[in-house]
């Protein structure tokens, strides 16, 4: 950790790739599918490049295994039980307003169904 610790971050917009570029050790992403993911490391890391850097990539995943397909969809409906439909399109409706770049991506992935959120 010498001369500072390693400097994690995470942005899908221009600017936050431009600054990961210039500034961190290690830049994160959000699950997506994976020529998405393909796509935003290969942005980035010609972007760093561009500066003379070299930096490190991680990406954020929720990851549920069980025996069968069914119980680990069973697992994952547990896990947002405890949401009404309601609280759920409330935050829906919060993420289709924000100007987060990363938001908007995810926004498009699910479209607005939980159903979607399986990226293989």
């Amino acid at each position: 950790q010498q001369p500072y610790p390693p400097l994690y971050f995470g942005g899908s917009s221009d600017v936050a790739q431009e600054l990961a570029a210039e500034q961190v050790d290690l830049y994160l992403t959000w699950g997506e599918p994976p020529e998405l993911v393909k796509e935003k490391i290969e942005q980035v890391r010609a972007k760093a490049a561009a500066h003379g850097r070299k930096i490190r990539f991680g990406i954020r995943l929720h990851v549920i295994v069980r025996e069968t397909n069914d119980e680990a969809w069973q697992a994952a409906e547990r896990l947002i039980s405890h949401l009404d439909d309601e609280t759920i399109a409330k935050a829906q409706a919060a993420f289709a307003r924000t100007d987060s770049v990363g938001q908007q991506r995810m926004a498009a992935l699910h479209n607005g169904k939980r159903d979607n959120l399986e990226i293989s």
